[in-house]
């Protein structure tokens, strides 16, 4: 951990960066990501609340709500220089409702992502980012279903998503 606040405060070729998912804005949620890049490193940390969109649902009949803090590593290629490769790490609480239903469930548990995108830059400081994401999540719950009025959810091992950042370096 030193090492990490060491190379945060030293290098003098760094810059910093704030950064937002327009998909969960629209969506009503909230998302925030702040950074600093070293070189060919961005490390950024992260915070995300937002209702997940039906199409990553394993069965609609449920409403999940996702809240979310996340800690990634970037390393930004060399040739071409605008495409990364990652690891992230998260934690996460997911709120079971089924409207049906007063009776909601709470999850909590951890993610471990690998990430591939690129970064095209807009005017001088302004960046769009799309992203695709392979994650493993790591439930603390046993089983891996949730179960509300007879309706059964089944929690996924693994998933891959694609995205969109819009962000600002400074």
């Amino acid at each position: 951990m030193t090492f990490l606040l060491l190379i945060l405060t030293t290098n003098a070729s760094a810059f910093y960066l704030v950064e937002t998912n327009p998909f969960i804005l629209i969506g009503g949620g909230e998302s925030i990501t702040i950074g600093k890049e070293l070189g060919d490193f961005r490390l950024k940390i992260g915070a995300i609340q937002s209702e997940l969109p039906d199409f990553l649902l394993e069965n609609d009949d449920f409403t999940v709500d996702r809240a979310s803090y996340s800690f990634s590593i970037d390393y930004f290629g060399k040739s071409p220089e605008w495409y990364f490769v990652g690891i992230g790490f998260s934690t996460f609480t997911d709120d079971f409702s089924i409207e049906s239903s007063p009776n909601e469930t709470e999850i909590t548990g951890t993610s471990m992502s690998l990430r591939l995108g690129f970064r095209y830059t807009l005017f001088s400081s302004f960046y769009i980012q799309p992203r695709m994401t392979y994650s493993t999540y790591q439930y603390s719950e046993d089983p891996k279903i949730v179960q509300i009025s007879s309706q059964d959810y089944e929690l996924p091992d693994m998933s891959f998503s694609s995205t969109i950042q819009i962000g600002v370096f400074f």
